[in-house]
């Protein structure tokens, strides 16, 4: 009976992480869209990590959520979410490579004369 409660709080914890995350980054990016005078570099960067924060909490959680209530050793969530999240790891390192490649070529290209 207290493991159920166990499960059952934590449950709970992780729906209201959920919610809070969701619901605050989306003011968060609504809130700069219609502002334009936050349309700055800036603000495009929170937009950019309250976009990322959206994604890693709609991505990591149900699976954790989905944990609780299971106690097999395999992915839960199907082989395609298995696959999917293999790739979403992948690609953001692939991205992030890419990025900071271009970074250093901007930088080098702005500071030549």
């Amino acid at each position: 009976m207290s493991g159920d409660l166990f499960n059952i709080s934590w449950f709970i914890v992780f729906i209201t992480v959920i919610l809070i995350a969701f619901i605050a980054n989306t003011f968060i990016i609504l809130a700069i869209l219609r502002d334009k005078t936050m349309h700055t570099s800036t603000y495009f960067y929170i937009i950019n990590v309250a976009v990322a924060d959206i994604i890693l909490v709609l991505s990591c959680l149900p699976e954790r959520i989905a944990a609780l209530f299971h106690s097999n050793d395999g992915f839960l969530l199907g082989m395609f979410a298995c696959k999917f999240t293999r790739f979403c790891f992948n690609s953001k390192n692939h991205i992030k490579a890419a990025y900071k490649i271009s970074e250093e070529i901007i930088f080098v290209i702005a500071c030549v004369p």
